[in-house]
């Protein structure tokens, strides 16, 4: 999607981010305590994202773990999002919902269909894992993998949306935790 931009535009619109304060991460679920440590194989927090899991490479969903849940835990939601893109609010690449036994999902298995949850719908309007295409030049993005747990099972809609994650975060979200993967496009592919 962004990949095809041009470097010199991504640096023009540098300093133009969604920010980390519009996060559901510091919105909807700004009072759950942080408790909950998210892991991946693939990267530590804070580091650089692999290029496999990014648009410029095999797209594939990273390897992701999760831990620590509370007792009282029935669903767990996890949500990617992307502060740094040069948009109003953070860009969605992954909303899934798991059952409150599932504590980890393989490489390449948060798409639909692969029987490790529900996925909805990511910001450009498809299911499961959106991989991370930030614009040439606009610097560093930060793509945060948010894990929440959730106190009770959301009959959610066929395809969750933003919309019904904020309104499940505010009513039932009991704990949360992050992971921060970092990716930047320095030219056009």
């Amino acid at each position: 999607m962004f990949q095809k931009l041009p470097a010199f535009l991504g640096k023009a619109l540098d300093g133009v981010r969604a920010g980390p304060d519009k996060l559901l991460l510091n919105e909807e679920a700004a009072a759950a305590p942080e408790t909950i440590r998210v892991e991946s194989a693939a990267f530590d927090d804070g580091q650089a994202l692999p290029v496999r899991f990014t648009a410029d490479g095999e797209g594939v969903s990273p390897p992701l773990a999760w831990s620590n849940l509370p007792a009282e835990t029935r669903q767990v939601l996890v949500v990617v999002e992307d502060p740094d893109i040069p948009a109003p609010q953070p860009f969605i690449h992954l909303i899934a919902v798991f059952d409150a036994a599932t504590a980890s999902v393989a490489e390449g298995d948060l798409k639909e269909g692969s029987g490790s949850g529900r996925f909805g719908k990511h910001s450009m309007g498809g299911i499961g894992w959106l991989p991370n295409d930030p614009p040439p030049g606009h610097g560093p993005h930060h793509y945060l993998f948010q894990v929440f747990a959730l106190n009770r099972v959301i009959d959610w809609g066929a395809k969750p949306d933003k919309d019904e994650v904020k309104a499940a975060l505010k009513d039932a979200v009991i704990a949360k935790g992050v992971l921060v993967g970092v990716y930047e496009r320095i030219r056009s592919a």
